[in-house]
């Protein structure tokens, strides 16, 4: 099986795992829940939700998402 790569690991991941839970485990409590307020508040007013809302992220919070979106869809297991 070929390995995913980064954009089909992020797109399997949010399609699948995102959550709050999710949200919280990569970024502890109080900026998890902020992160994925801001996430409910794309799908109000914007097509691509995911790529909109990850566009918004600072690098650091995009690279936390990436990677936990390769740990958990990169298909190295």
């Amino acid at each position: 099986m070929a390995k995913n790569n980064d954009i089909e690991c992020f797109m399997y991941y949010m399609y699948n795992r995102w959550s709050m839970t999710e949200s919280k485990h990569i970024f502890g409590d109080d900026l998890g829940l902020h992160i994925y307020n801001k996430w409910l508040e794309k799908q109000e007013y914007s097509h691509d939700v995911n790529i909109s809302w990850y566009g918004d992220l600072d690098k650091t919070c995009r690279n936390k998402v990436l990677e936990r979106a390769k740990e958990l869809y990169s298909n190295n297991n």
